[in-house]
């Protein structure tokens, strides 16, 4: 009985608090919190709400304020606020905290949403400015230029003039003008004033380069302009309109190049060949036009091209290596044995990559992370001087699994002056997708068992590549390459970064013991043997390949991730969530015989990245016809 009674007493001291509760006057309230109004300085702000009271007690004076970013604003404290300069590119609040008249009077303050007050309008600008048209004494001269405008104010009733050797020319006020007799020999100017329709209207005056009306019987040159990509050992172009003006046929007209406004010596010909002093440089072609004049020269006024650019990311060329026919089917692989890779025959130790990033989901792995780890154990490596050289990171992202790895491949052979693969075939990918994809599936990971249809070399055989006498493949003294990831972690499904990179490194520097069948017996490095396989032979074309040349070697890679599952861990019995990965690497050399499948295009290897200056001052003996680090 006791019990129950402690229960009841509870029970009624609750409902005793409950009805003081009902009882008493509640404080107002603010909902409905917003602003109204133009968001540019000057204009007036309001700060709107609904006022409510549940015990009907009326609105006194409620209290209000205005926060920029957050910040409380010193002075506003009214239901308005008019915008100033300081508002400009910030967030603006408006704060209510509601008051009765009587009862319990004052509420919990409310914020709006805040409102974002543009930064201020900017003016229009005109850029590339440029008369076009031939500089003759009744030609008509256009004014061209760009109309831009960073806040997307379209344009309004831009102003313009022309100019005679820096004076404005009467009532030249058009986008065109036809030159007078006066403008003969003079040096004529195009001037925009851009105007907007809204915001801020008025930009600054632009000027065009001078031009030069030519008196008849002088030769002229226009439309003078460079063509041809401006990257490293591209030849550039020196293109232009030669006119005669009354003077004659064209005849010794003389050329020259600049580089940041500097003549650059010696290159007096139409083309110019990009060096790596070019690089961040503007080029410029000039052309001064020279008439026979009938057995006496007549020499025209020099005419400068508009500048072209060119800049580190467009630095590509392909491997110097040389051709290894002279060591084609002899069954061995040159370099590892004649030639002697002393990483191979000093049994270097391995060097396992380095950035675990344990404790992390997802691995994140950049062209710099990838860099570091190749350089680092090329530091250890004697067979080797050059360090990786990585595309940006854009570039990098945008390659499949088959070009990273061919990349990379490729990468450890053109530094060595092995011959690269020269492509990507699909039959390759092919092929290496369904046993990466196989291996996933039935949870296993081998080459095959010797002797069946799973083998390697019977499966790429199966593929269309028969490297028999008189078959479609030169040369095959190995063609798989594999690699397995597993990540686990608490909670999260992991990620695994750049497995394809990583591949390619473990091939290379972390193999001895993966291919030590007996602890006791030498490693045989046979994934580094693979990637440094030499024997291809140059003499097959590809249909199709981009690059226009010969084929050596076709190679093809594919990646297979495993879904995510529960998984014990034997160390700790912590339960995780669990990852793996699998890639397969094939490759083989085409002979001449060979034939894609139908419709199959064969994807020219990544163009390797030209060392800096940095490089060749860090060591680089990278040397091609174009290139060379002293």
């Amino acid at each position: 009985m006791t019990f129950k009674k402690i229960l009841l007493a509870c029970s009624l001291s609750v409902l005793l608090a409950a009805c003081d509760e009902d009882d008493k006057n509640k404080a107002p309230t603010a909902s409905g919190v917003a602003i109204s109004g133009d968001k540019a300085v000057g204009q007036t702000l309001t700060g709107k709400y609904t006022y409510k009271d549940e015990d009907d007690d009326k609105e006194g004076a409620s209290k209000f304020s205005w926060l920029r970013n957050g910040e409380a604003i010193a002075g506003a404290t009214k239901a308005t606020y008019v915008i100033t300069a300081d508002d400009l590119d910030k967030t603006i609040t408006f704060v209510v905290t509601p008051v009765a008249l009587t009862g319990e009077p004052t509420g919990s303050k409310v914020e709006s949403s805040p409102v974002k007050i543009p930064p201020k309008n900017r003016a229009p600008t005109a850029t590339n400015v440029r008369i076009t048209g031939t500089p003759l004494v009744g030609n008509t001269l256009t004014g061209m230029y760009d109309y831009e405008d960073a806040d997307g104010d379209d344009e309004g009733t831009s102003t313009f003039r022309w100019l005679r050797d820096g004076a404005p020319i009467a009532d030249a006020t058009g986008k065109t003008y036809v030159a007078v007799t006066d403008d003969e020999d003079k040096k004529i100017t195009f001037a925009v004033t851009p105007v907007a329709l809204a915001g801020e209207s008025t930009g600054s005056e632009k000027k065009s380069l001078e031009i030069t009306i030519q008196k008849t019987g002088i030769p002229l040159a226009t439309e003078v302009r460079i063509t041809g990509e401006p990257s490293l050992g591209n030849e550039l172009t020196g293109v232009y309109t030669y006119i005669k003006n009354g003077s004659g046929d064209e005849g010794a007209s003389t050329f020259s190049w600049f580089r940041n406004g500097e003549l650059i010596s010696n290159e007096t010909e139409k083309t110019y060949v990009v060096t790596r002093a070019d690089i961040d440089a503007k080029i410029r072609f000039a052309v001064t036009p020279v008439a026979d004049g009938g057995g006496t020269p007549v020499t025209g006024e020099g005419v400068k091209s508009d500048p072209v650019t060119v800049t580190a990311s467009t630095f590509t060329l392909k491997c110097n290596a040389t051709t290894e026919e002279k060591f084609a089917n002899t069954g061995e692989n040159d370099y590892t044995t004649n030639r002697g890779d002393l990483f191979i025959h000093r049994q270097m130790d391995d060097r396992p990559w380095s950035n675990k990033q344990n404790n992390v989901a997802a691995d994140k792995f950049s062209v710099a992370d990838i860099k570091a780890e190749f350089d680092a154990a090329r530091e250890m490596d004697p067979t080797i001087k050059e360090k990786l050289r990585m595309p940006t990171q854009e570039v990098w992202d945008s390659y499949s699994s088959s070009q990273k790895i061919l990349y990379l491949v490729n990468s450890e052979r053109c530094d060595r002056g092995l011959v690269p693969f020269e492509g990507i075939d699909p039959r390759m990918v092919t092929t290496a997708q369904e046993w990466a994809d196989k291996m996933t599936e039935e949870d296993f990971f081998s080459h095959g068992k010797e002797g069946t249809s799973n083998y390697y070399t019977a499966r790429i055989a199966d593929s269309g590549v028969n490297t028999a006498d008189g078959g479609n493949a030169d040369f095959l003294a190995q063609g798989e390459n594999l690699a397995f990831f597993d990540k686990y972690f608490p909670g999260v499904d992991p990620e695994i970064g750049e497995p394809e990179a990583q591949s390619v490194y473990n091939w290379m520097y972390n193999d001895r013991e993966a291919t030590r069948s007996n602890p006791a017996e030498p490693s045989e490095y046979g994934h580094r043997t693979f990637i440094t396989i030499t024997g291809l032979k140059n003499n097959y074309a590809a249909p199709g390949n981009d690059s226009g040349g010969d084929t050596e070697g076709l190679l093809g890679g594919a990646i297979k991730n495993s879904a995510v599952s529960d998984y014990t861990h034997d160390a700790d019995g912590k339960t995780y969530r669990k990852r793996t990965v699998k890639i397969v690497m094939h490759a083989f050399d085409p002979s001449t015989s060979y034939e894609p499948k139908a419709d199959d295009k064969i994807t020219p290897a990544p163009t390797f990245i030209a060392p800096s200056a940095a490089d060749c001052e860090d060591g680089s003996t990278y040397k091609s016809e174009t290139l060379t680090c002293e």
